[in-house]
């Protein structure tokens, strides 16, 4: 499989501190020009299970996004998953669970950007309408 994006030297991104099941999990999200494309997720102590997963779903999500899925897509799968309890963020949103705070987390770097897709454009996706390798 070709490779969608090539990145470059140097990235801006954000750093979310997140209340979740496993205590404070920091999520970084690194945009390139204005869209997420990496996403990085630490929770716990190196090596740990809970690290190693949640670091494998980052490196999964991040593939996805450099590869043309719509952060949307990943929103959608991920917003949601329970373990039980409500997690009450800094600026009072609310998570239920790690996967629903990497959502959460891109949620707010998408935003109201003019770049964030339409629910036409994921409904297209999803029916596997438009190729991976088209710009949308």
């Amino acid at each position: 499989m070709e490779k969608m994006w090539t990145r470059p030297t140097v990235l801006s991104g954000y750093t979310f501190r997140l209340n979740s099941e496993e205590g404070k999990v920091y999520v970084t999200i690194n945009v390139n020009d204005g869209n997420p494309k990496e996403v990085f997720v630490h929770v716990g102590k190196g090596g740990s299970t809970v690290n190693t997963l949640t670091e494998a779903l980052g490196r999964v999500i991040s593939v996805s996004l450099q590869h043309g899925i719509p952060p949307q897509v990943i929103i959608e799968q991920l917003r949601g998953i329970k373990v039980g309890e409500i997690y009450v963020q800094a600026d009072g949103g609310k998570t239920t669970s790690i996967p629903d705070a990497i959502a959460y987390a891109l949620e707010k770097v998408i935003g109201d950007d003019s770049r964030k897709f339409t629910e036409d454009m994921i409904d297209a996706f999803l029916e596997d309408k438009v190729p991976l390798s088209k710009e949308i």
